[in-house]
């Protein structure tokens, strides 16, 4: 009986074999759909088809008879920048330009020769990296891509040269099923590629399927929940790995339609909410906000996103009712407008990636945390080498974009913008490709507008031995920054960083009711009443002072100290930089500040700081009440009351919450447990001028919700008044 269900089963699979087969013999045809489709998407990424013509010029001057170009070096191993893949990139620049029709060098013969002599002298040498990335993905891609557009031209590559490639490929690509998130996308394309080359059906279709599996909600690598996106682990890579996830996915889905390959409506949908809501905010005019392309920090282009505009622009034939939204961010990206042109004010906290991000016509701020859920920065490819602290509350503040372009090789690195370090003259080092960071309590809560963001740091590991509470609360106009409870042993001064960026224009402060200019070139130290400080559009007020320090002078550096494929030459830029000075050894050491973004100078004299009111800010809590917006906004470190001579609040659990106390008899409340690891929090509410108490049980979501904002409301008086 079982031998029978055998039988049966094996001649059922041999008949739909044949029938699959059958099928896929009818529809050859989608192989050279999906190549020509290719083609149309490599044209479309030339937007300067004067500039083509003039490198493939270049080029033909300079190749060699042999195919080889002779300011490579094709005995480098590199892990980066390697020769091997300049090569392919100038006989792809060579390929397009035969191939496009609008070019000088359209099926121009000579051009055809170089190709050719270019193809046989790479397949011939075969130069090696040491990086897999390059022989699994690099490589494969850009060959496929070659070869994809010579067969669009008059003359096709050589067969044998051809065939030999694609054997080529299929023996360095390795098999997507090995590898996760982008890095399976990146393989799985090359295997569409070979598929559509070869005619193989099999080949095609587990290319397709590998590319189009990521699209999906995960607690793994890729996608998360909250639409953050993570590679190598738990690391978020939304600006860096993530383009590759939504580059991939998406030109294969436009070259895949009408097919019986296409991407279904689900996953077209999520990739179209991840890209048009999330991954163009992480980017301000041309520029990626730094906190979301991970070790590409340190890469001299590695916050330049000017490229994106060509992703833009596909997203509008597979969502075409938004093509709006995508033609304001190629304008942003292109700088064919200004940064602010369009951008719909909208704040988000990232509870899976350990990441905030306010978004406005105004300015853009983001903050980076790593906690036992999330990983630090990755040093991978001597990359990132100093990027050890850009998770411990980390900061950008941006109304251009390029604020912080090019500032890397002269950074001070231990006072990273909105963190509190130690003054270490050896940074340690980040571990290659990811570490957990150790927080425990770290995340934030949001209303979609507003949003509350906390982060307790504990840093025992090498020697750091620091811990601050840090709180930011992010209210549209302004954001207010507090710390408590800040106590070290290192054995160096503790700083925490207000803003460390590229110097633009003029700095005045106000010290003890007196405006000053503070000169290029200068270090000031006030000890005084500082009231505020003015630099390139961004105000920065102090309700209680401080030990206060503001640098406007010269700093130098290298890209290879950050680097090491980068260029050893010094660079020198001008540096604003304000910070506290907490001392050596600090013992509840505290700080208070206010950033209020894209003013004048004027603006700044007149900005009214009686508005925001700090109620507390305590090892216990940290609240800030603002009046403008009648919003609370709340962190308690542990189950505690906070109390004023209008109503106490009390919680039994360590969380973050934000109270819109409008007047009305209902408060709205959202709240957010940042450790992640109650399933409830009790809420009781007193009412001082009635007496009334209204008390909340509130529910908590579960993973990977986990952290997720969760609303509720609170009745100031009597339901049955």
């Amino acid at each position: 009986m079982k031998m029978k269900n055998v039988l049966g089963v094996g001649l059922m699979l041999i008949l739909n074999l044949f029938l699959i087969g059958s099928s896929f013999a009818a529809n050859d045809a989608v192989f050279d759909t999906i190549m020509q489709r290719v083609r149309v998407n490599e044209w479309e990424e030339i937007t300067d088809i004067k500039k083509l013509n003039n490198t493939v010029a270049g080029l033909l001057n300079t190749i060699n008879d042999d195919g080889s170009w002779s300011d490579l070096d094709y005995n480098s191993t590199v892990a980066s920048n390697w020769p091997g893949t300049t090569h392919l990139n100038r006989v792809l620049d060579f390929s397009r330009a035969y191939s496009l029709k609008s070019s000088d060098y359209y099926n121009n013969s000579t051009v055809y020769q170089k190709i050719t002599a270019a193809l046989n002298f790479f397949y011939t040498r075969d130069p090696q990296s040491t990086n897999w990335y390059v022989h699994q993905i690099g490589n494969p891609q850009r060959l496929g891509r070659i070869l994809i557009l010579m067969r669009g031209g008059t003359e096709k590559s050589p067969s044998t040269l051809e065939n030999n490639i694609l054997k080529r490929i299929k023996e360095t690509g390795s098999d997507p099923l090995t590898r996760t998130g982008a890095n399976k996308s990146d393989i799985a394309i090359h295997w569409v590629y070979r598929g559509c080359l070869t005619k193989d059906h099999q080949v095609l279709a587990h290319g397709v399927e590998q590319v189009f599996y990521p699209v999906f909600m995960t607690t793994q690598e890729g996608l998360q929940h909250d639409y953050a996106y993570f590679q190598h682990g738990t690391q978020l890579y939304t600006g860096g790995y993530g383009v590759a996830f939504v580059r991939n996915t998406l030109n294969l889905a436009i070259c895949t339609r009408g097919t019986e390959y296409a991407l279904n409506n689900e996953k077209t949908n999520l990739l179209i909410t991840f890209f048009r809501d999330h991954y163009l905010n992480i980017i301000r005019g041309n520029t990626y906000m730094y906190n979301t392309i991970g070790r590409h920090i340190a890469l001299s282009g590695g916050t330049g996103a000017s490229y994106v505009a060509a992703l833009a622009l596909k997203f509008k034939k597979i969502d075409p009712k938004n093509a709006a939204v995508y033609d304001a961010a190629v304008a942003r990206l292109r700088s064919l407008k200004s940064a602010d042109y369009k951008v719909i004010s909208r704040h988000c906290h990232y509870w899976r990636g350990d990441y905030t991000l306010v978004n406005s016509p105004e300015y853009a701020f983001d903050i980076r945390m790593a906690s036992v859920r999330s990983s630090r920065n990755e040093n991978g490819n001597g990359q990132n080498l100093k990027g050890y602290f850009l998770t411990e509350g980390a900061y950008s503040i941006v109304i251009d974009g390029n604020e912080y372009r090019n500032v890397f090789p002269v950074w001070n690195w231990t006072q990273i913008p909105g963190t509190t370090l130690p003054q270490m003259v050896a940074i340690p080092r980040p571990t290659q490709w990811e570490k957990p960071g150790n927080a425990v309590f770290a995340g934030g809560v949001s209303n979609g507008n507003y949003g509350v963001t906390t982060y307790f740091m504990d840093n025992k590991d090498f020697n750091v031995n620091t811990q601050a509470k840090k709180s930011w609360f992010m209210f549209g106009e302004e954001i207010v920054c507090l710390g408590a409870g800040i106590k070290s042993t290192a054995t160096e001064e503790i700083n925490t960083t207000v803003n460390q960026c590229m110097q633009n224009g003029e700095v005045y402060v106000k010290q003890n009711g007196n405006k000053s200019h503070v000169s290029v070139g200068s270090t000031v130290s006030y000890s005084g009443r500082l009231e505020w400080v003015y630099h390139n559009r961004i105000a920065y007020y102090f309700p209680d002072g401080g030990n206060m320090n503001l640098n406007s002078a010269p700093q130098s550096g290298t890209w290879y100290s950050i680097a090491t494929t980068e260029s050893k030459t010094d660079v020198t830029s001008n540096v604003f930089k304000l910070w506290f000075n907490h001392g050596i050894m600090p013992d509840q050491a505290k700080y208070e500040y206010i950033i209020v973004p894209n003013k004048t100078l004027a603006q700044t004299r007149n900005y009214n700081m009686s508005d925001i009111v700090i109620a507390a800010n305590d090892a216990d809590m940290q609240v800030v009440f603002n009046k403008k917006l009648k919003l609370w906004g709340m962190v308690f470190y542990k189950g505690t009351t906070f109390s004023n001579d209008d109503f106490s609040i009390s919680v039994d659990a360590p969380c973050v919450l934000m109270i819109e106390n409008s007047g009305t008899a209902l408060i709205r409340g959202w709240l957010a447990d940042p450790s992640q690891n109650s399933s409830s929090v009790r809420i009781n509410y007193t009412s001082k001028s009635s007496g009334y108490k209204d008390d909340i049980d509130l529910q908590l979501p579960e993973k990977p919700y986990a952290g997720s904002t969760v609303t509720f409301s609170i009745h100031k008086t009597s339901r049955n008044n």
